[in-house]
């Protein structure tokens, strides 16, 4: 039963083509510039920067209703996500309305431990 709901929300997201005001798409564009230019210190103490690719992930998944991200070990996909969350969060989208998910049990795990 849960597979089906799943199976149609993501149906009903690709199926929608997400209509964006000028307004809308001045908030997107805000949103992105206060994440790009204050990017979070990472473990590291230096602060997270994106790369011109991951800035137009990170455009195109707030334009849409549904958004993959892949990529092998090393190439950003948690800098994306963590972009993508302070962006959603700038717009108004309250936190328990935002849902992650992984391929496996192990990179759940490690997503979720990357962005704590």
């Amino acid at each position: 039963h849960d597979a089906h709901i799943l199976r149609r929300s993501y149906e009903d997201r690709l199926r929608i083509r997400p209509q964006h005001s000028e307004s809308e798409l001045s908030s997107l564009a805000a949103a992105v510039r206060q994440v790009l230019s204050s990017g979070p210190a990472l473990a590291s103490g230096r602060a997270l920067q994106l790369n011109l690719e991951q800035e137009w992930a990170l455009a195109l998944a707030l334009l849409q209703n549904f958004g993959v991200i892949t990529g092998g070990p090393g190439t950003g996909k948690t800098s994306i996500v963590l972009s993508l969350l302070r962006a959603l969060v700038r717009l108004g989208t309250p936190v328990e309305r935002i849902a992650l998910a992984a391929p496996t049990g192990r990179a759940a795990h490690r997503l979720s431990e990357s962005l704590r």
